[in-house]
């Protein structure tokens, strides 16, 4: 057999130009059989000086990886003492209560950034200032994760056994088939104005700025009202000016009459909502309420989710006038798929079990797309 046809055969094409056990094993042998460095070097696709270093090389499996630099005993010690500190003061909540009578109360973590809890590192325990890039790491070393805190109404002290006793006595009744919640018709108001609600941000050129997000104090505006439930979607232009309980039973009660009768009907417990008349009217007409519905628990609404979905398609087509602004709300509302209304409307059951499971505190949802 020929040299060059040898050469042909024995061709090895290695990958970012290292070399392999396979290769090394190869380079070694047709040294022993007296080839040349360059035959060898032509015969394996790499460099001369490659194989000349191969020849009298270990194998590269059989090297020794370096060991990784070798912190001493005190700085070791000094990194896990900043880090129970930095995981102290991660986990360090704020409370505040308001005055008398709402005693509104308001909790948060007391450090929110790296910035804030380098700071209160060195005013706490002196010493060198900790940058930010290392108290990430310390947080990412300690098991913490970014997350972003949702909106939500301000809570009173009674509050969340309220909503514990309302979730715990809907599921039972649910359980003893007193109550379908499958039956369950979701309403509520809703403001829309023609402000920008969209996303926050925008990808742009490292020396290009984001565009505004434009907001008017005197934004045009309108108000809807809409109930859902299984295989239900309904929406409903209400007038100008306040709403009152003639005004709820006219405009928003009336039109629905037959649908209300079908399910169960819930509604908040807004003035116009529960007063005596409103009351009445739903007595008279054979509607089933959904009794005792905490107060400032839009989380537990699922009509909620649709609110802040279709305020975000409105905001993408940028409506300039209440006219524009109630011709694209009712278009994004008209292309909800049932389907996800439905989805929306069957998560009410896990939504009583996770308040429930936080003692009655806020839950967090989402809205979907289509």
């Amino acid at each position: 057999m020929g040299v060059k046809k040898q050469r042909k055969m024995l061709k090895v094409r290695t990958s970012k130009g290292r070399l392999d056990d396979a290769t090394h094993a190869v380079i070694q042998a047709l040294f022993f059989l007296q080839w040349s460095i360059n035959s060898i070097a032509k015969a394996c696709n790499c460099h001369w000086s490659t194989a000349k270093r191969v020849v009298n090389s270990v194998r590269p499996s059989d090297r020794t990886k370096p060991l990784p630099p070798r912190i001493p005993t005190a700085a070791k010690a000094a990194i896990v003492l900043r880090r129970k500190r930095v995981k102290y003061l991660a986990g360090l909540m704020e409370t505040k209560v308001g005055p008398h009578p709402k005693y509104e109360v308001i909790s948060k973590k007391k450090f929110q950034s790296c910035a804030e809890i380098s700071d209160e590192l060195l005013r706490r325990h002196g010493g060198k200032k900790v940058s930010n890039n290392t108290i990430l790491r310390d947080l990412t070393a300690v098991g913490k994760v970014c997350k972003g805190r949702p909106k939500g109404p301000v809570r009173q002290m009674l509050d969340p056994g309220d909503r514990l006793k309302f979730c715990k006595r809907t599921l039972s009744d649910s359980k003893a088939g007193r109550l379908n919640l499958n039956e369950i018709l979701f309403s509520d108001e809703k403001w829309y104005n023609t402000n920008d609600h969209g996303c926050t941000t925008e990808y742009c050129d490292p020396d290009e700025y984001a565009t505004r997000r434009v907001f008017d104090r005197y934004a045009a505006k309108c108000r809807v009202w809409g109930v859902i439930g299984v295989g239900v979607k309904k929406l409903i232009f209400l007038p100008e000016g306040n709403i009152n309980s003639a005004s709820y039973v006219r405009d928003s009660l009336e039109p629905t009459r037959r649908l209300l009768q079908r399910g169960v009907f819930m509604q908040d417990g807004a003035r116009a909502h529960t007063a005596s008349s409103t009351i009445r009217w739903l007595e008279n007409n054979h509607v089933r309420m959904l009794e005792d519905w905490p107060p400032r628990s839009p989380d537990l609404n699922p009509i909620e989710n649709l609110w802040a979905y279709t305020c975000k398609c409105v905001a993408k087509r940028q409506p300039t006038s209440s006219e524009e602004l109630a011709q694209y709300l009712k278009e994004e509302w008209d292309a909800l798929p049932q389907s996800l209304i439905d989805d929306l409307v069957l998560s009410f059951a896990g939504r009583l079990q996770e308040c429930v499971r936080l003692k009655g505190e806020s839950i967090v949802t989402k809205s979907r797309g289509r």
